[in-house]
């Protein structure tokens, strides 16, 4: 569950620097 979490996180941050 944690790993599932970071990804998450992780993809999130990512999406943030691909709509800037």
């Amino acid at each position: 569950m944690q790993k599932e979490s970071n990804q998450l996180q992780r993809i999130s941050v990512y999406n943030d620097v691909l709509i800037k």
